[in-house]
């Protein structure tokens, strides 16, 4: 396998992994209840920012732990790709980048971090977009690094 063929592929998993656990994340956000909703019976509910974090750290280990695996198992037989894996971690930080450059340039990530419109979505919430991607990017280099001292 060419060096081109294992960037497009390693490229291709890192929008497919963002973008079905960003979605994965939307749909819990949207289905827990918001802070300081009421439950039915008129009782305070149990919605709370640090709810919403977990779901965006939880989503992004999770992302970056796939994203990780996939590319490691699927550029396995690019002898360039075994003697220096951590190509895979500086194409996704530099995507994680743009990605979060594109977002503030059409002004998604714009808004406040104390959200007073209960928009804990990613990008949308600058903390939360920001404990997405870190998370991403950390639990790929773990992942690199346990793969690293297995071979």
């Amino acid at each position: 396998m060419s060096i081109s063929k294992a960037i497009g592929t390693i490229i291709l998993f890192y929008f497919g992994c963002v973008v079905l656990f960003d979605l994965a994340g939307v749909i819990c956000v949207t289905l827990l209840p918001e802070p300081g909703g009421r439950r039915l019976g008129g009782q305070s509910g149990f919605g709370s920012r640090a709810l919403y974090c977990t779901v965006w750290l939880v989503a992004g280990i999770f992302s970056g732990s796939f994203f990780c695996s996939l590319s490691i198992g699927f550029t396995k037989s690019n002898p360039v790709m075994q003697k220096m894996p951590f190509i895979i971690l500086l194409i996704a930080l530099f995507l994680s980048g743009a990605l979060i450059l594109f977002f503030y340039s059409i002004g998604e990530m714009l808004s406040y971090r104390v959200n007073t419109f209960h928009d804990y979505y990613v990008p949308g919430h600058v903390g939360m977009t920001y404990t997405f991607f870190i998370t991403f990017l950390l639990s790929c280099l773990v992942q690199l690094i346990v793969s690293g001292k297995e071979t």
